[in-house]
């Protein structure tokens, strides 16, 4: 056989060209001579084997004709009803086996999207088919401590403890006899068990799929929720520290608040009876630092009742200090 009639070929497919004629036609196109042929013109490779006769078909689609099938002789033929539904049969073949390689394809590469998507997701992602493990993914791995070998086709009670045993089964009944909706698409809070058996705490979240035989598969994304206790437990200590601080400050600024009061008091009170009773005798100098004295014993009032206002709130004022230093200014600034 010439090398020629081996390999592939590019032919045209334009409306002029037996191709192009075929694609627009729903119906078997047959030759008898191309040579005389005018509904078309036959393709140069055709021309250049020599071919005579001929036949060709669409080979059908669902969205559009896959392409032509023809078949080809040197010599001239006349070709049968059954040559016709031969050539139709081989097309309807090659038609079927294109759409399953498309099909497979297609899923093929939404299989590599899906296991990509598992195996790069943050969150532990396990598949459960008749209470066995079916999927495991890195962080899978990463959380429980097994790896893929290990723990595919184990029981899933394998990552829980056992006091959750009888509710994971209650739960699975639950689910078989269709009140799917009561723990489907919830985030529960758990723990699981590793593989060095530490418990330790996990959010999950459970969807489902159906198969055409009637049977289920939970999908389980599984968070370790360790670091985020931790860190709420935390949180609530400082928080009742914070309130503990609080309430003793509040104590303390009350505290301190009456004991400064009452020496205020006082010493207002012995500054009003000094100058009522020695006001005939009081200098210009006396009586400036009497009237000091009466003015600086408002100021310390005034703040005093200032730090019980902010003390309500839970907050100070930026003029609070210990105690005794307190003490000390107030004396000082009476004084002077």
């Amino acid at each position: 056989m010439d090398d020629g009639l081996v390999g592939h070929a590019v032919v045209d497919s334009r409306l002029d060209s037996q191709s192009g004629f075929t694609l627009h036609s729903s119906k078997p196109m047959i030759v008898y001579d191309l040579n005389t042929e005018t509904r078309f013109s036959g393709p140069d490779l055709l021309h250049k084997h020599k071919v005579i006769s001929g036949m060709s078909i669409v080979i059908p689609g669902e969205t559009g004709p896959w392409g032509v099938l023809g078949t080809h002789s040197t010599q001239h033929k006349v070709f049968s009803k059954d040559d016709v539904n031969f050539l139709h049969s081989a097309a309807n073949l090659i038609a079927s086996a294109l759409a399953r390689k498309t099909a497979e394809d297609t899923i093929n590469v939404s299989e590599e999207k899906y296991r990509k998507l598992i195996e790069t997701a943050q969150d532990a992602i396990v598949c459960d088919e008749n209470g066995k493990i079916t999927i495991w993914n890195k962080s899978a791995e990463k959380i429980f401590g097994y790896s893929t070998s290990e723990i595919i086709g184990k029981p899933v009670s394998t990552i829980i403890p056992e006091r959750h045993n009888e509710e994971h089964l209650k739960g699975a009944k639950k689910f078989l006899e269709s009140d799917r909706a009561s723990i489907m698409n919830r985030i529960v809070e758990i723990s699981g068990k590793r593989k060095d058996g530490n418990e330790f705490p996990i959010e999950m979240s459970l969807s489902y799929q159906a198969a055409n035989d009637g049977h289920y598969s939970l999908t389980a994304i599984i968070r370790d929720i360790t670091n985020q206790k931790k860190a709420k437990a935390q949180l609530i200590e400082k928080s009742k520290a914070v309130e503990k601080i609080n309430n003793e400050l509040k104590d303390f600024v009350y505290t301190v608040s009456h004991d400064l009061k009452e020496p205020l008091f006082s010493i207002n009170g012995y500054v009003a009876r000094l100058y009522e009773t020695y006001h005939d005798v009081y200098d210009e100098k006396g009586r400036r630092f009497s009237n000091r004295i009466k003015a600086n014993i408002e100021i310390m009032s005034n703040r005093i009742q200032e730090i019980l206002e902010v003390a309500k709130v839970g907050d100070m004022p930026p003029f609070f200090v210990p105690p005794l230093k307190l003490e000390f200014r107030i004396i000082q600034t009476v004084v002077t």
